[in-house]
């Protein structure tokens, strides 16, 4: 028996809600397209702007050539961010709205028709992304999880459209109010500023694709603009006159959307007709550094015996510099015929040329160009020339007599406008013939190919060995068929280079800016990494880059591997927050421009953001080690402590802090060369409270010693020192004296604070054996009392790490410490600072298993997926020393249903999905993810086959007998479009079997 058609609406339902719930919120302001909604032309909704004549750049012309309509599609906007997304109509802090129409025919992809811009001007907030509305209360702000919706009617405004030409779609950025300057006026024909598409684009066999685009600054700011272009797939009906000749268009949207997949990804989806994929198109994205996207679509068709089609799209989704050329290279002897060209018409008024790129054929290449780049505007061409600009898609196509060899080859864009990085991107694609001469053209370190912030994806297929051994894993430190790249620093600070998502066994290093020719001579080298997503056989280094710097990158294979590549690189940018010593904060170009300290990329001054630098109070002193000098300049901090010597305490000051391991006389002195004033020094048992208060051991304002100083007042100051006991140095000025110095302490056998002593420094670990130290660590972190161990609700002298986890699962921590040190260990969640008792995990004192006598501590804790495990290692009642930490983690899995399809993964990542998780342990069966039958009857659904169902059958039934409906409604259960005795009878036999019985 058919399916009731109200349980496949409830199953469709359900479906979507699950779809929906599975975005999951972005760091910061994050748009997207939610929804494509219906057209909409003229005054009537569901049609298109009619018109009698004019081409698309003249719309007066009277004959049907060069014809076009237009259409409005609606838009619904989604914030998907953590943070309100900006809406402010009357700034250029708002988004404008780009609308597309495409087609996928005999097999390939071609751009007909683009709209002006809508710009947003209010923002309501509702909820159809079913995120859970987070209401901004203003239209000025999109809130979190929130929806925006834009009619078809609404997106057509001519009067307030604006171009595409004057906005920079990588960065959001675009002048407002809109300069309409030598621009005709937004009502010239129906057609003006709308999405415009030419007659003569129809085709009967065509599969339609309507997207919508999204661009704004905050968003972009965020890193989240490459999700902005979602697509719903459409139909076309054609009006057409005596002669046959298309009068008109008539647009009609179906399917539903497909957010946050630009068009050219519909290629692939509906490449065999609606809703039937072509798993052979090859979509292969690729990203500018500080710029924007690309991405190349690719279907090779054998047409004869020995004839293949090679087809190519180009889309761009938001680069600013833009494509100036494509290039494909074929293998040598291969001819190449019927090559074609298409680009999108720009219109009503947009100052880009519609004039197609030319063609040239060499001996080893297809090359489509369009005008090399001859400067800004009004005298250059950067407004004028026709190039592969922002919301559009270029193909290209071509026959040749030799089908795609067994390797791809390195299919090339060159981009228009000028920029930091390299001025060519390239794809890896079928080729005729193949990769050419079997190599990579950075396939040596001389040819390394320009890259930066941003994923990449290549091949080593082809690729030779061509660098020094630089790391050994699994008894190999060979890094075989190897391709090279070239990375500059934007700012100083840590550079990630991943190769997870590759498609083999990878190997990894970073070399300086010379090309390597002895082995280990690497910064950083990696086989084998625990990648998020694509397993552990990839591989990820991190380094620290220096503003200006340039690194070589080197990817191969281990052993004979090799393959598909995704390099990403993710490194420290440009502007940002920088705080000066005297906790004032500006905005600064980059980190160089800094005085003081720079806050990181995309900072803001925000309040707080710039306290007094460490060392500038007695609170934040400064660690120091037994012998190791410490220089600085007083200058840089100010006065805000006391002693009882030396008239200082209006002096700048500096403050550090001494722990001894051994108790006896320990020395402080500026009596170094390197001070070059007057100095001040004193040593405290605490922290001064006030003038009078000053807790001070010794001072000392002048001391006889050699220096070359101006002055040759140095300080030095001696005590009896405690071990384990802190004690507080602080180095200031006679009177308003201020300058640099140069400070060392001797004796107790003191030790400088670990890097990770405060949880904002922790360090990231991995699995196994970890070695550490918490020898001259202070507290930082929070007593709780769920930590309670004989008496003790502290961990004192505590070290911090992070170990991440790519899947739900349990991680095991276990320190052992050396002989008289006792450790006490607290596991948190989530990879932020400070700490609090919400986020303890799991916490001990005292445990087993280390052997050999020595203290043991081991706490274990369930994590999501994604999220880690904060470790804190300290001590029991001020107990320190060294130590080795393990982490142990055993992954949690079970059945997990989304839909009808069961995969193995831990609950988190089933909840990600929108599926249901049957349960830890539980495998996945054939059966695990049926849909239950209906129950056979139950027509009201309430859970029971009774008399009421019955009747509830019989009233549509017997109203519609002898009626055509549709298919499974108003009585028609067998699903043949007509109420009939079929019907009745049908169902009688299933209520009387099941009657009184109650549904599963």
């Amino acid at each position: 028996m058919s399916e009731p058609s109200k349980l496949k609406g409830a199953l469709c339902a359900a479906a979507l809600i699950a779809s929906s719930a599975g975005l999951a919120l972005a760091d910061g302001a994050d748009v997207i397209v939610g929804q494509v909604m219906s057209t909409a032309g003229g005054d009537t909704p569901g049609s298109a702007w009619k018109i009698t004549g004019g081409p698309v750049n003249s719309p007066a012309d009277s004959s049907l050539t060069g014809l076009v309509t237009a259409f409005s599609l609606g838009t619904t906007s989604c914030n998907i961010g953590d943070v309100p997304f900006e809406w402010y109509s009357s700034t250029n802090r708002h988004p404008v709205i780009a609308q597309n129409l495409f087609k996928v025919d005999n097999g390939r992809f071609i751009h007909v028709g683009q709209s002006w811009l809508k710009h947003g001007f209010t923002a309501l907030q509702q909820n159809a992304c079913n995120l859970g509305c987070q209401p901004s209360g203003t239209g000025s702000l999109l809130g979190v999880g929130c929806s925006d919706p834009y009619s078809a009617s609404l997106n057509s405004g001519q009067t307030s459209a604006g171009p595409k030409s004057q906005v920079n779609a990588a960065t959001g950025f675009f002048p407002y109010p809109v300069d309409y300057s030598g621009m005709p006026s937004g009502t010239t024909t129906s057609v003006h500023r709308r999405l415009q598409v030419p007659l003569s684009s129809y085709s009967p066999t065509a599969v339609w694709i309507a997207e919508a685009q999204y661009v704004a600054q905050d968003d972009a700011q965020n890193g989240n603009k490459n999700n902005n272009a979602s697509y719903r797939r459409a139909t076309m009906t054609a009006t057409t006159n005596g002669e046959g000749q298309v009068t008109d268009l008539s647009l009609s949207l179906v399917d539903s959307t497909v957010r946050q997949i630009p068009a050219i990804y519909a290629w692939r989806d509906h490449g065999n007709g609606p809703n039937a994929p072509d798993n052979n198109v090859r979509i292969v994205p690729i990203d500018v550094p500080d710029d924007g996207r690309f991405i190349l679509g690719a279907r090779v068709f054998q047409t004869g015996v020995s004839t293949w089609r090679y087809e190519y799209a180009v889309q761009n989704l938001n680069s600013h510099r833009s494509g100036q050329y494509f290039r494909v290279p074929f293998a040598p002897g291969v001819n190449i015929t019927n090559v074609g060209f298409h680009n999108v018409p720009y219109h009503s008024g947009e100052p880009h040329s519609n004039d197609p790129w030319t063609m040239s054929i060499s001996g080893d290449e297809v090359v489509w160009s369009g005008p090399a780049y001859t400067g800004a505007a009004p005298v250059g061409n950067e407004l004028t020339a026709n190039a592969l600009r922002w919301g559009t898609v270029y193909s290209f196509w071509f026959e040749a007599d030799a089908g795609p060899g067994t390797f791809d080859g390195n299919v090339d864009m060159g981009l228009f406008r000028p920029g930091s990085a390299s001025n060519v991107v390239l794809f890896t694609a079928p080729t005729p013939g193949g990769a050419i001469a079997g190599s990579p053209i950075n396939d040596d370190c001389p040819q390394a190919i320009m890259v930066g912030n941003g994923t990449i994806f290549t091949s080593t297929a082809g690729a030779t060995s061509a660098g020094p051994d630089a790391c050994t894993f699994a008894s190999s430190a060979a890094i075989n068929q190897d391709i090279w790249f070239r990375y500059t620093a934007l700012a100083s600070g840590p550079v990630t280079v991943s190769l997870c998502g590759s498609d083999f066994d990878t190997k990894l290093a970073v070399y300086g800016d010379t090309c390597p020719t002895e082995p280990g001579t690497h910064l950083a080298c990696n086989d084998d990494f625990a990648c998020p997503i694509g397993g552990t056989l990839q591989s990820q280094v991190e380094f620290n880059g220096v503003e200006g710097q340039q690194y070589l990158i080197r990817v191969g294979g281990y052993l004979a591997n090799f393959g598909g590549v995704s390099l990403n690189i993710i490194g420290p940018n440009t502007s940002g927050a920088c705080c000066a010593s005297n906790g004032t904060c500006t905005i600064v170009a980059a980190s160089t421009a800094c005085n003081g300290v720079f806050q990181g990329v995309d900072s803001t001054c925000t309040p707080g953001l710039c306290p007094a630098p460490p060392g500038d109070t007695c609170n934040s002193a400064h660690s120091i080690g037994d012998g190791v000098a410490k220089t600085g300049n007083t200058n840089d901090y100010t006065a805000v402590g006391w002693t009882n010597c030396g008239s200082s305490n209006g002096s700048r000051d500096v403050w550090y802090r001494y722990i001894p391991l051994v108790s006896g006389t320990i020395s402080a002195t500026t009596c170094q060369t390197g001070t070059l004033f007057d100095t001040v020094l004193s040593v405290h048992s605490a922290c001064p409270v006030s003038a009078t208060v000053t807790n001070t051991i010794q001072c000392n304002d002048d001391v006889s010693c050699s220096l070359s100083s101006p002055t040759g007042r140095a300080s030095t100051v001696s005590w009896s020192g405690v071990a384990g006991t802190a004690y507080y140095i602080r180095v200031a000025g006679w009177q308003t004296n201020a300058g640099a110095y140069r400070l060392l302490v001797t004796g107790g056998q003191g030790v400088e604070a670990p890097s990770n002593d405060n949880c904002i420094n922790r360090f990231g670990v991995g699995l196994g054996d970890i070695p550490f130290s918490t020898l001259g660590a202070t507290t930082d972190g929070p007593a709780h009392d769920d930590c309670l161990s004989n008496g003790q609700t502290q961990i004192t002298n505590d070290v911090w790490f992070y170990s991440p986890s790519g899947v739900d699962g349990t991680f095991t921590i276990t320190v052992c410490g050396t002989a008289g040190y006792n450790p006490f260990v607290a596991l948190y969640s989530q990879p932020s600072c400070p700490v609090n008792d919400a986020r303890l995990l799991a916490c001990n004192d005292d445990a087993s298993g280390c052997g050999g006598g020595a203290s043991t501590a081991q706490a274990s804790a369930y994590v999501d997926a994604n999220l880690g495990v904060m470790i804190r290692v300290g001590g029991f009642n001020g107990s320190t020393g060294n130590g080795v930490l393990n982490v142990a983690f055993v992954p949690t899995l079970g059945a997990c249903c989304v839909g009808e399809t069961c995969t193995m993964v831990g609950p988190s990542a089933c909840g990600a999905d929108g599926g249901t998780y049957l349960g830890n342990d539980v495998t996945c069966l054939p059966s695990s993810c049926s849909t239950p039958e209906p129950c056979p009857g139950d027509f009201n659904d309430d859970g029971i086959v009774d008399l009421a169902d019955l009747l509830d059958f019989l009233g549509p039934w017997n109203a519609n007998l002898g009626q055509a409906v549709t298919p499974g409604e108003n009585g028609d259960l067998n699903a043949d479009g007509i109420v009939d005795l079929a019907d009745l009878l049908d169902f009688l036999a299933d209520w009387n079997a099941n009657l009184g019985q109650d549904c599963p």
